[in-house]
């Protein structure tokens, strides 16, 4: 099966819709895959956004949005990307090349600061996700992360 073909969609749990949940659309619509729908799942519908399947979830946990998610993708591959995250144009094409192997169900990386943010952003960001606050790397840490559906 080439992974080139893979259908994959991009879920984006966030509070509501505000300038880095639109920052993170905008950098989805630039990559260099072509078959990905964008599902954003906010608290309530505060705006139609050109391209982007909204769905309200209410005042829920990202989990469960992201479950919510899951349920109305359509894609064979699930991508899963916090809203203040700015995924690289090569993001999903490099990480679904890795279901190539069948052996493999999921996808991971790290969140790391963009080079433009500022020193104390950075600085915040190195904190979080050094060796002495380990507790909070998984909470603090931009989740990128794709899977392949289970089929029945």
């Amino acid at each position: 099966m080439q992974s080139k073909n893979l259908m994959a969609s991009i879920i984006v749990p966030c509070k509501r819709i505000d300038s880095y949940t639109k920052e993170c659309i905008d950098y989805c619509k630039k990559l260099d895959y072509e078959t990905y729908e964008i599902i954003v799942l906010p608290d309530e519908q505060n705006e139609n956004l050109e391209g982007v399947k909204v769905i309200p979830t209410g005042n829920v946990t990202p989990g469960r949005k992201r479950n919510i998610g899951m349920k109305n993708a359509k894609g064979e591959i699930l991508a899963f990307v916090d809203s203040d995250a700015r995924p690289e144009k090569s993001w999903l094409r490099n990480a679904i090349s890795y279901f190539k192997d069948s052996e493999v169900a999921a996808v991971g990386g790290p969140g790391i600061t963009p080079p433009e943010d500022s020193l104390m952003q950075k600085a915040s960001g190195y904190i979080l996700s050094s060796f002495a606050v380990r507790g909070l790397l998984g909470r603090y840490k931009s989740l990128v992360l794709l899977l392949r559906r289970k089929k029945y």
